[in-house]
C-alpha cells in the first residue's frame, strides 16, 4: 500500500513541479526500493541486486535527456523514459532467469 501511495504522491509532485520526465525514473526507484523488503520474506538476495539495479537505472537516466528530436519530421524520442523503462524489463527479466531455466530443465526431465 506504501508503494502504491508514494507512486501516486509522486507521480502528483513532479507534474505539479513540471518535472514530468521525472516520473518514470520517480516510479524505477520506489519500485525497486520495494524489492528489499521482499529478501528476508524469501530469504534470497536476488531482489537486493533487483532492487539495487533498478533504482541504479533510475538515478543514471538524469544523464540523459529527457527527450530528443529525431528524423526530419521533428519526432520526439523520450530517451530517458526508453532507458529506465527497458533498463527494468530486462532487470526483472534477468532476475527470474536462472528460476524458469531451471524450471523447465526439470519439466524437461520428467517428460
Amino acid at each position: 500500500m506504501t508503494e502504491i501511495i508514494a507512486i501516486l504522491l509522486a507521480g502528483r509532485l513532479l507534474t505539479t513541479a513540471g518535472r514530468p520526465d521525472a516520473i518514470m525514473p520517480a516510479v524505477a526507484a520506489i519500485v525497486g526500493l520495494h524489492f528489499f523488503g521482499l529478501i528476508r520474506a524469501f530469504q534470497s538476495w536476488r531482489f537486493a541486486v533487483v532492487g539495487a539495479v533498478m533504482v541504479l537505472l533510475a538515478l543514471l537516466s538524469f544523464a540523459l535527456p529527457a527527450s530528443v528530436i529525431v528524423g526530419p519530421a521533428g519526432a520526439q524520442f523520450r530517451a530517458r523514459a526508453a532507458f529506465v523503462g527497458l533498463g527494468c524489463a530486462l532487470c526483472l527479466w534477468g532476475g527470474i532467469a536462472s528460476i524458469v531455466v531451471g524450471t523447465w530443465r526439470r519439466l524437461d526431465s520428467t517428460a
